[in-house]
């Protein structure tokens, strides 16, 4: 048979246990939540930090390639050779590297939009890789590296442009 005496003071206090674990449970949940988008703003803006020390990067090669530029007015042709060889290899090599890290950021990007599913990323993974920027960087140190400054200094602010533009999308609503 059924009493109605109250419960005995072990119950209530397991009830009570129950009660407040359940509660510290879902504030636990709201906690992660609120760390969850946290740090999802947080890998969004280290890839528009990422893109946008890339433009940098560009434009110091446009620069760079400026100065080379004015560098060879007033030496003989043989001296100005060695110096904008010199010059035009460091700057491929910067450009080859500067190929490899778009294509980390590029493939980073894609890995995080496969786990977010918001559009800005996707849009931004299929421009990069509808410019085939990672090759044209890569190219872009060839074509440095044969002497084409005017048209390099071009390309460099070009692809400086466009980084800072794929960065500004990643700002923008979803």
């Amino acid at each position: 048979e059924k009493s109605d005496s109250p419960p005995p003071p072990a119950q209530e206090k397991v009830d009570e246990a129950v009660v407040q674990q359940e509660d510290l449970l879902a504030e636990f949940a709201n906690v992660a939540e609120e760390l969850q988008k946290i740090l999802g703003n947080l890998e969004g803006s280290t890839f528009v930090k990422r893109l946008k020390a890339a433009s940098r990067r560009q434009l110091e090669v446009a620069g760079e390639l400026n100065e080379s530029l004015t560098k060879s007015f007033g030496f003989n042709a043989q001296e100005v050779e060695e110096v904008i060889r010199k010059e035009a290899d460091e700057i491929g090599e910067r450009e080859v590297a500067q190929s490899d890290s778009i294509y980390v950021i590029q493939e980073d990007l894609e890995a995080y939009f496969n786990r977010v599913k918001q559009g800005k990323y996707n849009t931004v993974v299929n421009e990069m890789r509808d410019a085939r920027v990672v090759n044209e960087l890569a190219s872009l140190a060839d074509t440095v590296r044969i002497n084409l400054n005017g048209q390099s200094i071009a390309q460099a602010e070009f692809w400086a442009d466009t980084m800072d533009r794929w960065a500004e999308q990643l700002v923008g609503p979803g």
